[in-house]
């Protein structure tokens, strides 16, 4: 039942599960380009195989680079605006990068530039989704939100990576996979946000 125009919160979700769930989500899904990226480089891309080292430094560096943002903007705006910002830059990014595997227009200053966007979508937030599921954790279980928010982490990595076996070919593999999580993260944090505000 939707009130005041928020979503129905499941009354099994805390909103600490949400902020993990969507930190998770947001963070640990870029295993996916991760796991196929020799795949993507070599096989479609057609390059040399020491530039898959050089697109992997390209999404850490983009990861630091979102964290960097928003350790800035975090003294002149609201966390939850950030990551709503951040989210929406990732779920972006990663729809615009299905678009151009299923319309077979892959080229490496888009693949390598999409996933850049995205990964500086998941950098941002990162901190903020840790911070949240803190503060959203009773003080004295403090241990316990931490254990959680990282076991989520793992977890989704583990089946964002296990999912791409589902699919034949490695880009589109990467690009549903990345839809899917950042579009899980946006909802687990809209969840997480109304539990809050309640």
């Amino acid at each position: 039942m939707l009130t005041g125009g928020r979503l129905p919160i499941p009354a099994a979700i805390a909103p600490v599960h949400g902020f993990s769930i969507g930190g998770g989500c947001a963070t640990t899904s870029m295993f996916a380009f991760i796991a196929t990226a020799p795949f993507i480089i070599t096989e479609e891309l057609h390059r040399s195989l020491h530039e898959v080292g050089l697109s992997l430094g390209l999404v850490m560096a983009g990861a630091a680079l979102g964290s960097t943002i928003t350790r800035h903007l975090s003294h002149v705006e609201k966390p939850i605006r950030i990551l709503m910002a951040a989210n929406r830059l990732s779920i972006t990014s990663s729809m615009l990068l299905l678009l151009v595997v299923t319309t077979d227009a892959m080229m490496v200053w888009n693949v390598l530039g999409l996933v850049f966007m995205f990964a500086i979508g998941a950098g941002a937030a990162n901190p903020i989704s840790l911070s949240l599921a803190f503060h959203a954790t009773d003080a004295q279980r403090t241990d316990s939100g931490a254990g959680l928010y990282g076991f989520l982490q793992m977890a989704v990595g583990a089946v964002c990576t296990l999912s791409l076996g589902l699919f034949a070919n490695p880009a589109l593999a990467t690009a549903c996979v990345l839809v899917t999580a950042t579009s899980l993260s946006l909802f687990a944090n809209r969840v997480a946000m109304s539990a809050v505000e309640k």
